[in-house]
This record gives C-alpha cells, structure tokens and sequence, in this order.
C-alpha cells in the first residue's frame, strides 16, 4: 500500500516475492527513479524469505534484472542467537553464505549482506557483514539471560513510569 512513499522516500524496502518486487519496479519507474531493495531470505526461521536453494537465487537473478531496480541488500534473520546454544545460528550462518555464493554465480551484485540481529551482534561476530539490524539492544537491554554482557555494554536508555490510578473491586467469576 506504500510502495509511492517508499520510492518517493528512497527506503529501503524488504521483499522476498517477485509480485511485491514487480510493484515496487512500476512505481520506480513511474517515478523515475531506482529502488533500493533488500531481499529476505529464509535459512532457518520459518518466517517470511525466500528459499535459499536454487530456485530463490534465480528468483533473486530475476528480480535483479527488473527495471528500476538495485538489489542492494540480502539478509536472513536468526531465530535462536539469543540461546547459549549458538549451533543453530551458526548452521543458519553457513546456509546464508552458501545462498549468498549461489547468488553471486549467477551475476548479481549486492552490495549489503546483512545477518546479525542484536544478539548476533553480541556473539557472533563472523556475521556482523556489511550492516548489522541492531533491535533490542539499541533500547539498552540484552535480548536474553543468555548473550554474554562483556562484550557489548548496554545500559537501559528509558525508563517507563505510572500511577495507579483506580482499583475497582469486582465480585468474584466477573469477567474482565
């Protein structure tokens, strides 16, 4: 629904479908100008990416070849970095490299690889890439009991603060 101000705006937008990168084309060309996108790829987490096996590095291919458009970035997004346990996140690592690889056979230049989220940031750092997507830790808090805290110092950057401002006593089995 934003794609004008997206490319109006020159952010960068995250797309892992060749339908949502099509629309974005249209709109850089109606406008003129060139998107920046930043593709998705899943190694792992099972959210929103594309596959990273042969046909979603064609599909990055396809979309590279797009009118108006740079593929600027490529990321993934850890689901366990945050655990003591860092198998996952490394084997999540290595399937991004590989994909990332496989992109390059194919030609396409990209410019950003990102990996890290704020705890990979912390305990990985074979995947701070080019860029790092810091969430948690730019607030000032650790994303789990279970990032190591020497490496990174964080302190907490706000506080949140109220007033009870009633107590309604009800009867017991009233809904709420």
């Amino acid at each position: 629904d934003a794609c004008e101000e997206i490319v109006r705006y020159d952010i960068r937008p995250a797309v892992f479908t060749m339908l949502s990168a099509e629309q974005f084309s249209k709109e850089a060309v109606r406008q003129g100008k060139t998107v920046h996108l930043h593709i998705k790829v899943d190694t792992g987490m099972s959210r929103i990416g594309l596959r990273d096996d042969e046909e979603g590095a064609a599909l990055v291919k396809a979309i590279s070849l797009l009118p108006n458009v740079e593929t600027e970035g490529l990321f993934t997004h850890f689901a366990k970095a945050d655990e003591q346990d860092k198998t996952d996140a490394k084997r999540q690592l290595s399937r991004y490299l590989a994909f990332s690889e496989m992109v390059q056979k194919l030609g396409v230049k990209i410019q950003l690889h990102h990996v890290s989220n704020s705890a990979g940031i912390i305990d990985l750092p074979e995947a701070n890439l080019d860029a790092v997507r810091a969430g948690i830790s730019i607030y000032g808090l650790y994303p789990s009991r279970e990032v190591h805290r020497t490496a990174v110092p964080l302190a907490p950057v706000l506080t949140l603060k109220s007033h009870l401002v009633y107590i309604k006593e009800i009867e017991p089995g009233t809904a709420v």
